[in-house]
């Protein structure tokens, strides 16, 4: 189901948006170390971008497309992870909004679609590695209400599912 945050549509990507969410993927290599190769690194995230849309099709996870008056202006990849006590939580893989729509509520549309998404799949948390250096992203899910694990820095939303 879309949800809309002043004027953007979040919904389940379609294959019609695949050329702009894997020309807004590029974003993703912002921030990285320089003596990676930023060409690999942006191959890699398109694989990982497909191996999630490939996910989504089979029922595991999903891949969120915000878009306004059309147009792709952002995308995130969400699926599960088992953490370490045996729990599931989401997983935030991805989340890159497009050129010129940092700070213009894309990300926050598509964390509300994406705590919906976990709620409807009975997950009580959602987490996500964002980089030690990637000071904006951290910032960014901290604004929206994750919080730092201390044992490993991930960021986690919880509870995405009201305490009963």
């Amino acid at each position: 189901m879309p949800t809309a945050t002043d004027g953007i549509t979040v919904s389940d990507y379609i294959p019609e948006d695949h050329e702009q969410v894997i020309a807004t993927s590029r974003r993703l290599t912002t921030g990285v170390a320089p003596w990676r190769d930023h060409e690999k690194i942006a191959h890699e995230l398109v694989r990982f971008i497909e191996d999630a849309i490939s996910a989504a099709a089979e029922g595991k996870g999903h891949v969120l497309v915000a878009k306004l008056g059309g147009a792709v202006v952002g995308f995130m990849t969400l699926g599960q992870q088992q953490h370490w006590t045996g729990e599931m939580d989401g997983y935030i893989g991805e989340l890159a909004t497009a050129s010129g729509f940092d700070g213009k509520g894309v990300g926050r549309a598509l964390m509300a679609a994406a705590e919906e998404r976990a709620r409807a799949m009975g997950l009580e948390r959602i987490t996500v590695h964002a980089g030690a250096a990637n000071a904006r992203a951290r910032r960014f899910y901290q604004f929206v209400g994750f919080a730092e694990d201390p044992l490993c820095q991930d960021l986690v939303r919880h509870p995405v599912v009201p305490n009963h």
